[in-house]
C-alpha cells in the first residue's frame, strides 16, 4: 500500500503449486457451476410445465421427450443441454407441421376445422408450403378453388358469410388466372411463371371485340357461383351480380381495367417469384415481395366484389384473412431462415385470431335465450377456448426462451440464452428428493458481513465480501420442505 502494489503468491517446495491459482480456480468453477444449477432448476420448471401443459407438449414434443430425462442425466449437463439445444432446433423448424396437427386435434382445438377461421388457417398453412417447395402460383390459386381445400366446403346456410363469399371469390380468381395462363407453358420447363405477360394481355384487350368476346366468355363461366348479400340472408349468383353492374354506361371500360389490374398483378407474382429463385435461401426481400404480390392478388378480388356488389358493399376475402395469409408465408420463411423467434409471433398470432373469434362466437350464443342443454354445451366451449388462451399464453411465455435457444451459434450465445431466461429459485434438487440420503462435496455462493481483528491492529475492521465456502454435507431429503442438512466447511474461496 502506500502507492506500491505487493503480490505474494504461497508455494509449496518446487511442485508449482499455488494457493492462489487453486482458490482462483475452484472460483471459476464455483461461478459456472451455479450458472449451471440456476439452469438445471430452471429446466426442471420448465420440464413440469411441458408435462401438464398439452400446448407446449404438441408444439414441443422433442423438446419434451429431451426434458423426461433431466434427472438421468443431471451431472452430464453439458452433454445434456447440447441434446436439448437439437431437440429445440427441431421442434422450432417443425412449427407449421405442429400448427397443422393442433387444428386436427379436438381435445386442443374441439372442432376447429369446422370453422371458418380453422379452415382458413389449414388451406393456407398448405399454400405457404406450396410456396417455400418452389411451385407454380397458378397450382396454389387452382388448389384454393378445388373442392378438396377447407375453404370451398362453406355452406350458405352459415350464419358467417364471410367464407361462404371468399369460396366464391376464389373461384372466380381461378378461372381469371386459368384464361391468363399460356398454352405453350403447360411442356415448358418454366412451368413456375404460366401466364401470359401484362403486355401481352393488354394488347389483346385493346381490340374492343376481342374484349367484349373475352367478358362474354368470363360471364358464361363464372355465372353459376353464388354469393350471399351482406345480411347473409340471401345468394345471388355471380352471373346476376354482373347483369347488375353491366347497367352502367362504362361497363367495358371499367371490366378492362380490372382485369388488366389483375394481368399486372400475375405478372408482378411471376417476376417476384423469379426473383426468389435465384438463390437456394430465399433473400427476405424477393421472399416478401413475392408474398405480398399473392395477397395483392387476393385483394384484387374485393376490388372486383365491389365492381358487382358496390362500392359500399363487403369484402368478399375479409382483411383478417389477407392477414392471416401474410402470417402464414412469414411463417414457413422465418423457420427456413431460422428466425424461430418471429416464427413464433407467427403461431401466437394465428392462434389468437382463431381463439378471438371462438370466443367471439361464444359471447353471441350467451347474449341469446338458450335451453339448460344449450347452456352446458355453451359453458363447456367457454371453458374450453379459456383454457385455450390460457395455453397460448405459456406457449409464448417458454416459445420465445425455446428460439433464444435454437437461434443460438455458440456456447457463449446459449449461455446467454439460459441467463436472460431463467429464474433463480435455488441450488440443486438432487438432494432434496423426499426419502433420499446424500452425502456430497458441496459448495455455496452468497455474501459474508462481519467485523475482524487484523494482526497488529488494536481495533476491529468492519467488511463485506462474497462467500464462497466448500465443504461436505450431508442431507436427508424430506417431502414438500426440501432438505435438512448437515455442512462443514473446509475452504472458503470468496475469502
Amino acid at each position: 500500500r502506500g502507492g506500491s502494489t505487493q503480490t505474494s503468491t504461497a508455494t509449496a517446495g518446487g511442485s508449482g503449486f499455488s494457493v492462489t491459482n487453486l482458490a482462483d480456480g475452484l472460483a471459476r468453477f464455483l461461478v459456472k457451476r451455479t450458472k449451471q444449477e440456476l439452469s438445471m432448476a430452471f429446466f426442471n420448471e420448465f420440464k413440469d410445465r411441458i408435462a401438464k401443459d398439452p400446448y407446449l407438449g404438441n408444439f414441443c414434443p422433442l423438446t419434451k421427450a429431451q426434458l423426461a430425462v433431466i434427472d438421468a442425466e443431471v451431472y452430464q449437463f453439458n452433454d445434456y443441454l447440447e441434446s436439448l439445444w437439437e431437440a429445440f432446433s427441431a421442434d422450432m423448424t417443425a412449427l407449421p407441421g405442429s400448427m397443422e396437427r393442433y387444428l386436427r386435434d379436438p381435445d386442443l382445438c374441439e372442432n376447429c376445422l369446422q370453422k371458418p377461421e380453422g379452415k382458413v388457417l389449414t388451406d393456407l398453412l398448405h399454400i405457404a408450403q406450396q410456396m417455400v417447395n418452389g411451385e407454380a402460383p397458378v397450382e396454389m390459386i387452382g388448389y384454393l378453388a378445388k373442392a378438396e381445400s377447407a375453404i370451398q366446403s362453406a355452406d350458405s346456410t352459415l350464419s358467417d358469410a364471410k367464407l361462404f363469399n371468399m369460396a366464391g371469390g376464389l373461384r372466380f380468381l381461378n378461372i381469371v388466372s386459368e384464361s391468363f395462363q399460356n398454352p405453350d407453358s403447360l411442356g415448358s420447363k418454366n412451368t413456375i411463371m404460366p401466364w401470359y405477360t401484362a403486355r401481352k394481355i393488354r394488347e389483346t384487350l385493346r381490340d374492343k371485340v376481342v374484349l367484349q368476346i373475352y367478358l362474354g366468355l368470363l360471364w358464361q363461366t363464372a355465372r353459376d357461383i353464388k354469393i350471399l348479400n351482406d345480411a347473409g340472408n340471401n345468394t345471388e349468383t355471380m352471373g346476376e351480380l354482373m347483369k347488375k353492374a353491366g347497367t352502367s354506361s362504362d361497363l367495358v371500360q371499367t371490366w378492362q381495367k380490372t382485369i388488366l389490374s389483375f394481368s399486372e398483378l400475375t405478372q408482378s407474382l411471376q417476376f417476384s417469384l423469379q426473383s426468389s429463385g435465384k438463390t437456394r435461401t430465399t433473400v427476405a426481400d424477393d421472399f416478401f415481395a413475392y408474398s405480398q404480390s399473392l395477397t395483392d392478388l387476393l385483394q384484387a378480388v374485393n376490388q372486383t366484389g365491389r365492381l358487382m356488389r358496390g362500392p359500399l358493399s363487403r369484402e368478399i376475402i375479409p382483411p383478417e384473412y389477407i392477414l392471416l395469409t401474410r402470417q402464414c408465408n412469414a411463417l414457413y420463411f422465418n423457420v427456413r431462415q431460422r428466425n424461430f423467434a418471429a416464427a413464433v409471433g407467427n403461431v401466437i398470432y394465428s392462434l389468437n385470431l382463431l381463439h378471438e373469434d371462438l370466443l367471439d362466437r361464444e359471447k353471441t350464443k350467451a347474449s341469446k335465450a338458450l335451453t339448460q342443454e344449450e347452456k352446458d354445451k355453451f359453458e363447456k366451449q367457454r371453458t374450453k377456448s379459456e383454457k385455450a388462451r390460457k395455453g397460448i399464453a405459456t406457449l409464448l411465455e417458454y416459445a420465445n426462451f425455446m428460439a433464444a435457444i435454437a437461434e443460438a451459434s455458440s456456447a457463449d450465445e446459449m449461455e446467454r440464452a439460459i441467463e436472460l431466461f431463467a429464474l433463480p429459485p435455488g441450488s440443486s434438487s438432487m438432494k432434496k428428493q423426499p426419502h433420499r440420503f446424500s452425502v456430497a462435496l458441496n459448495a455455496y455462493t452468497g455474501f459474508a458481513a462481519g467485523a475482524e481483528y487484523l494482526e497488529g491492529q488494536s481495533q476491529p475492521k468492519g467488511f463485506v465480501s462474497l462467500s464462497a465456502p466448500i465443504g461436505l454435507s450431508c442431507s436427508w431429503g424430506i417431502k414438500k420442505i426440501g432438505a435438512l442438512g448437515f455442512f462443514v466447511p473446509l475452504i472458503d474461496v470468496g475469502a
